[in-house]
């Protein structure tokens, strides 16, 4: 059995074919916790399927900014006559290469990541990297210290914190205490609702 992908549908193939005839997509969109649809004319490059989910990597128009939208969250899409030009130069590989997902505009620079996982955690990260950058730098008796070199956004966070106490961040010192703060504040809001069942 595979895990359940939130297939989109009309709006694959619709992207798709767009990519392989090289046409503008004119599509309709909605962000999370928007609640408004907006039109867009959209170039697109390539397709990325990161945590279950499609993304579609393209160019806006006529902003001229390449971004990476969520299929999921397209409402209506359809081909236009209007063609592009793939840039000569863009590679999908590199583009997403320091991205841990599919955020790729928030600013964040890539910078080296050390992390240390600790007990039967440090096995399961052995076979299942958390990124094809990953590299074991050292090992102890029950952890071993892996190093990353990428943009630590958002999404790198959530999974380092889905890790609980098996997983501490070493390198950046300020995001280890970032992710030290994360969990404090995640224990405080346990006590929060154990004081208003009381």
């Amino acid at each position: 059995m595979l895990e359940k992908v939130p297939i989109a549908g009309e709006r694959l193939v619709v992207v798709i074919e767009a990519m392989k005839r090289s046409q503008t997509l004119r599509l309709s969109y909605s962000r999370y916790g928007s609640g408004k649809v907006k039109s867009y004319l959209f170039e697109p490059y390539c397709l990325k399927m990161h945590r279950q989910r499609w993304y579609v990597l393209g160019r806006f128009m006529p902003a001229d900014k390449v971004n990476v939208i969520s299929l999921d969250r397209i409402v209506e899409v359809e081909l236009t006559s209007e063609t592009f030009a793939l840039p000569e130069d863009f590679d999908a590989e590199s583009f997403f290469r320091e991205c841990y997902g599919v955020i790729v505009d928030d600013g964040t620079e890539a910078e080296t990541v050390v992390i240390r996982v600790r007990g039967m955690a440090r096995y399961y990260i052995e076979d299942l990297p958390l990124h094809e950058i990953q590299r074991l730098i050292r090992q102890g008796k029950d952890y071993s210290d892996y190093e990353y070199y990428l943009r630590p956004t958002i999404d790198f966070f959530r999974v380092l914190m889905g890790w609980g106490d098996n997983l501490v961040v070493l390198l950046p010192e300020e995001m280890g205490e970032m992710l030290k703060e994360w969990h404090l504040d995640s224990a405080e809001a346990y006590e929060e609702i154990e004081a208003e069942e009381e």
